[in-house]
């Protein structure tokens, strides 16, 4: 039986070396927490429900903490070794900021939004290297086609 083109199987099947596979997994799977999430995702509507503060300004201050994510990163991921750690370091500080989420509201909740995007945008910019590092020339084109049909 011949596997579908868009399925995630046939996807993985057809991704040449380990690297490859992991990375397309674990982007697409951080990618669709963070559209879930912290940039305007129905997870986010949900949280704020009933909250008297003007979204619009908290979507704008997400939106710079993270545009300042990817900046300080473009700044810390030099080479393969720092890009892993970074990757691996703000991936767990996004957990965990998530979690976070699931307690009772207070003051601190708000701050999470924030960090969660600073931490997200240094996260996507290491994963920006890594891609460049681990990605053959050749099949880059592919390989975020890939990445594109899994997060659909």
């Amino acid at each position: 039986m011949e596997e579908n083109r868009n399925s995630a199987a046939y996807l993985y099947n057809n991704l040449k070396n380990k690297a490859q596979r992991s990375f397309v997994i674990v982007f697409a799977l951080f990618a669709g927490c963070l559209l879930s999430f912290p940039f305007q995702g129905r997870v986010f509507y949900y949280l704020l429900v009933g909250e008297n503060i003007d979204l619009k300004q908290l979507i704008f201050i997400v939106l710079i903490s993270h545009f300042l994510g990817l900046i300080l990163a473009g700044f810390l991921a030099r080479d393969i070794r720092k890009s892993s750690l970074l990757i691996r370091w703000t991936f767990v500080f996004c957990l965990l900021l998530t979690l976070l989420c699931l307690t009772p509201k207070g003051p601190h909740f708000f701050l999470i939004f924030i960090f969660t995007g600073f931490f997200s945008g240094i996260c996507l910019a290491s994963f920006g290297y890594f891609f460049h590092i681990v990605t053959p020339s050749g099949n880059r084109f592919r390989t975020a086609a890939d990445l594109l049909i899994i997060m659909v």
